[in-house]
C-alpha cells in the first residue's frame, strides 16, 4: 500500500512589529477598516462581524467608533507588545473583553465616560489580543494603542531613605535633592532593576556629598552606565501648607490665602460631632500641632486651629470650619456616584440645592425608600445605563418622591416597561424639541426664549454629536397615572412629559444625553429648565393646570377676559399673543388690547404670571 502525505500550509496573519513605528501605533476605526481588508498573508488585523462606524461615545479626537458588540471580534497580531490602551466611553452595564494568547477572558467595563483602559501584555514573543463586545449592547471605542519599549538593562526605580528619585532612563540620570541638613555622605540606596539587568555597581554606602556616582547596570552581556547626582538643600525648607483634607471622610475646601478651611454637611446629617480630620502636608519636613486622622469635637469647639511649621520654623495657620447646610437635598443617581467632568453647567442649575451623587450600583438596594430617605428630590442622570439595577428600582419612587428623569431609556419593555416601542434619539446634531404655545406658560419654561414652538437646549452642538435629545415613543403601558406631555420630537417622540398625580410628589422625564459631552454645549435655555424643574418639583403644595381656559368663558370679574375683538387687561399685565403656528403676533400692557388686525383663527394668550389662554377670532 501507497501512503502519500499531503501537508497543507495553513494561512496566517502577520505579527506586526511595532519597532518600525518607533515602539507605539495607535488606531482608530479607518485604519483597522483599512488593515482587515488586506489579504490574510499582509495584514495583522482580523475581524468577524466587523460592524459599521458610529458616532457616539467618541473620546479624544476620535471622529468615529467602533460599534463593538459580543460576537463582533477584532483581533490583533504583534511580534511582541508591552502594553494595549483601549480609549472608549462604555456606558455601565455594557463593556469589552479580551484573552492574550487564546487565554482567560478579561472584561473592561463600562463607567459611562471616555476611559483609557490599559491593559499589560507583556509579550516578549508574538502574541494574539482578541477583543469583543460584553454583551449585545455597543460598547463604543474610539482607540487601540499599542506599545513596545526593546528590552534592555534599565534601573526602576532609585530611592534613599525611602524618598524616590527621579529616573529618565533615556538620559541614564538619577536626580533627587534631599531635605536641608541631611547627611549624604554615606548612604545606601534602594535600587530596583529593570529590563534585562540583573546586577549593578557600585553597591552599599556611597559619598555622594563629593558629587555624581556612577552606576554601571549590567545583563552580563550590555553594560549601561547610570549617572546619580544626589543632593541636600542648601537651606531649609519653607514649605508649611495643607494640601488636602477630609472630614469625617468628606473632602474639605482649603482657602490657601485666609487659611480658612471649610466643608458643608448635609441637613440630614444633625449636628457637628466628634469627626476624624485627616490631611496631607506638601512636605515631608513639616509639622502640624494636630496630628492627621485624629478626630475633633466639633459640636463641643466649632472650629479646629491647625498650626503648620516649616522646616525654617516659619508658621502657617488654618481655621478649619465645618457647617451644617440648611439647602434642601437633591440625590443625583450616577453611573460612577460622582460628578463627571461634563455635569459643570447642570451643577450650576442646582445651585440652589445641597447636591449629593449617589452611585448606581449594579445590585439594587434592598430598601429603596431607605436609600431616598434623606432627600427631598431625586435625579436620574442619563448616565446611568437603562438596564442598571438600581435605575430600575427607581421606578418605584415615582409618585413617591418628587423626580427629575434625564433618561427616556428607562421606559423600554423590560425595564420601567412604559412604552410598547423603544425610546429613541434625535437625529445626530439636533439641539431641540417642539413646545406647543399653549405649554409654554408652564413654570418650567421661565425665562426661557422660543423660536415659535422650537425650544433649543444646545448652543454651538457639533452636527455629527448624536443622542443629545432622547424621547419616549409612546407611554402606552404607563398604567393608571396621568401624563401630560410638554415637548415633543418629530410630533409624537415625548421628549418632556409630567405626571402630577401627587402634587407632592411631581414627576418631570427631560430626555436629555451626555453622550459625546453634550452637556456642555448647554445653552441657558437648558440651565434654566433644569433649575425651573427643581424649584416646581419641590414645590409640593402646587401643580400646573394643564386646562386652557377659554377667554370668552370670563368675564368683568377676572384681571383678563375677551369680548368682541378686546382682550381687557384690567391689572395691567404683559400680555403676549401667539398663532396657532407659534408666532408672537401681539404683545402690550395697555388695559385694553385690539384683535382687529389678526386673521380669524385660534389664538393663545400668555401672562407675566404664566398662565395661558385661548380665543378664536
Amino acid at each position: 500500500m501507497l501512503l502519500s502525505l499531503f501537508i497543507t500550509q495553513i494561512k496566517a496573519e502577520t505579527n506586526f512589529d511595532l519597532t518600525t513605528v518607533g515602539g507605539i501605533i495607535t488606531l482608530d476605526y479607518d485604519a483597522v477598516n483599512s488593515e482587515k481588508s488586506l489579504d490574510q498573508s499582509v495584514r495583522w488585523i482580523s475581524v468577524v462581524n466587523f460592524g459599521a462606524y458610529g458616532t457616539a461615545g467618541k473620546c479624544g479626537t476620535a471622529t468615529k467608533t467602533f460599534d463593538i458588540k459580543s460576537g463582533r471580534t477584532i483581533s490583533f497580531f504583534l511580534a511582541k507588545c508591552d502594553k494595549m490602551i483601549i480609549s472608549a466611553n462604555i456606558a455601565t452595564g455594557r463593556g469589552l473583553t479580551y484573552t492574550i494568547n487564546d487565554g482567560t477572558s478579561t472584561t473592561l467595563a463600562g463607567t459611562g465616560a471616555c476611559v483609557d483602559y490599559e491593559v499589560n501584555v507583556n509579550s516578549e514573543s508574538p502574541v494574539k489580543i482578541i477583543v469583543q463586545g460584553l454583551n449585545s449592547s455597543s460598547a463604543w471605542t474610539s482607540f487601540f494603542t499599542f506599545t513596545y519599549a526593546a528590552k534592555v538593562p534599565t534601573i526602576s526605580s532609585f530611592k534613599i531613605n525611602g524618598t524616590s528619585a527621579a529616573v529618565d532612563n533615556a538620559n541614564k540620570t538619577i536626580t533627587l535633592e534631599m531635605p536641608y541638613g541631611t547627611d549624604i555622605s554615606s548612604v545606601t540606596p534602594e535600587v530596583v532593576l529593570g529590563g534585562t539587568a540583573t546586577s549593578y555597581t557600585p553597591t552599599g554606602a556611597q559619598n555622594f556629598s563629593t558629587g555624581p556616582v556612577t552606576y554601571t547596570i549590567t545583563d552580563g552581556t550590555t553594560p549601561v552606565d547610570y549617572t546619580a547626582n544626589i543632593t541636600a538643600k542648601a537651606t531649609p525648607d519653607t514649605e508649611k501648607a495643607i494640601t488636602a483634607m477630609t472630614i469625617n471622610g468628606k473632602d474639605a475646601t482649603i482657602n490657601e490665602v485666609t487659611g480658612e478651611i471649610s466643608c458643608d454637611f448635609p441637613s440630614f446629617t444633625g449636628s457637628l460631632g466628634n469627626w476624624p480630620v485627616t490631611f496631607t502636608l506638601n512636605a515631608a519636613t513639616a509639622s502640624s500641632n494636630f496630628t492627621s486622622g485624629n478626630s475633633y469635637d466639633f459640636a463641643a469647639n466649632n472650629s479646629l486651629s491647625i498650626t503648620v511649621t516649616a522646616q525654617d520654623n516659619s508658621t502657617k495657620v488654618y481655621t478649619v470650619t465645618p457647617t451644617i447646610s440648611t439647602k434642601k437635598n437633591i440625590a443625583i443617581l450616577s453611573a460612577n456616584g460622582k460628578a463627571e467632568s461634563y455635569d459643570n453647567l447642570l451643577l450650576s442649575a442646582l445651585s440652589d440645592y445641597y447636591v449629593s451623587f449617589l452611585t448606581a450600583d449594579a445590585t439594587a438596594p434592598t430598601d429603596i425608600n431607605a436609600f431616598y430617605a434623606n432627600y427631598d428630590l431625586i435625579i436620574l442622570h442619563a448616565n446611568i445605563s437603562g438596564t442598571n439595577a438600581t435605575g430600575l428600582a427607581s421606578k418605584a419612587m415615582v409618585g413617591a418622591k418628587p423626580m427629575l428623569n434625564l433618561k427616556a431609556f428607562f421606559y423600554n419593555s423590560g425595564r420601567w416597561s412604559w412604552s410598547t416601542t423603544a425610546p429613541a434619539n434625535a437625529a445626530a446634531g439636533v439641539p431641540s424639541a417642539d413646545v406647543d404655545v399653549s405649554m409654554q406658560s408652564h413654570p418650567v419654561f421661565n425665562n426661557v426664549t422660543f423660536s415659535g414652538t422650537t425650544l433649543s437646549y444646545y448652543d454651538n452642538l457639533p452636527a455629527t454629536n448624536a443622542n443629545a435629545i432622547q424621547y419616549a415613543s409612546d407611554l402606552a403601558t404607563i398604567g393608571s397615572m396621568s401624563s401630560h406631555t410638554l415637548a415633543t420630537v418629530s410630533t409624537t417622540g415625548i421628549q418632556m412629559h409630567e405626571i402630577q398625580d401627587n402634587v407632592a410628589a411631581k414627576y418631570l422625564l427631560i430626555g436629555l444625553s451626555m453622550e459625546n459631552n453634550n452637556y456642555t454645549y448647554f445653552n441657558n435655555n437648558a440651565i434654566n429648565i433644569i433649575k425651573n424643574a427643581a424649584a416646581y418639583l419641590l414645590d409640593t403644595n402646587t401643580k400646573y393646570n394643564y386646562q386652557v381656559t377659554s377667554l370668552k368663558d370670563l368675564n368683568v370679574n377676572s384681571s383678563v377676559y375677551y369680548n368682541q375683538g378686546i382682550i381687557y387687561n384690567q391689572d395691567q399685565k404683559t400680555i403676549e399673543v401667539y398663532n396657532a403656528s407659534g408666532e408672537k403676533v401681539l404683545s402690550s400692557n395697555a388695559k385694553t388690547i385690539e384683535t382687529y388686525s389678526l386673521s380669524q383663527g385660534v389664538y393663545i394668550v400668555k401672562t407675566n404670571d404664566f398662565k395661558a389662554y385661548k380665543f378664536i377670532r
